[in-house]
C-alpha cells in the first residue's frame, strides 16, 4: 500500500515481481486503479501464486490486470 498511499489517485500501476501476489492484491483494492501491469520473470512463480489466493484477494483474476511473464 505504500506506493498507493503516496499516489492514491494512480490510475495506471506497474508492479515488478509477482511473488505471492499480496502487493498486487493490495493495489487492486484501490478504486482509482484502472489498469495494472505485473511483470514477472518466472513462470514457476505464477504457477505457485494460486496457493496464496486466500491472502492476496485472488489477485490474478482481476479484470484490470495484465500479467507479463518474460525475461
Amino acid at each position: 500500500h505504500i506506493g498507493m498511499l503516496l499516489r492514491p489517485d494512480a490510475r495506471n500501476v506497474l508492479v515488478i515481481g509477482l511473488a505471492s501476489g499480496v502487493t498486487v492484491g493490495s493495489v487492486e483494492q484501490w478504486p482509482s486503479v484502472r489498469h495494472l501491469v505485473v511483470a514477472e520473470i518466472s513462470p514457476a512463480v505464477v504457477r505457485a501464486e494460486r496457493w496464496f489466493d486466500p491472502f492476496n484477494h485472488d489477485a490474478l483474476h482481476d479484470p484490470r490486470l495484465h500479467l507479463v511473464v518474460d525475461d
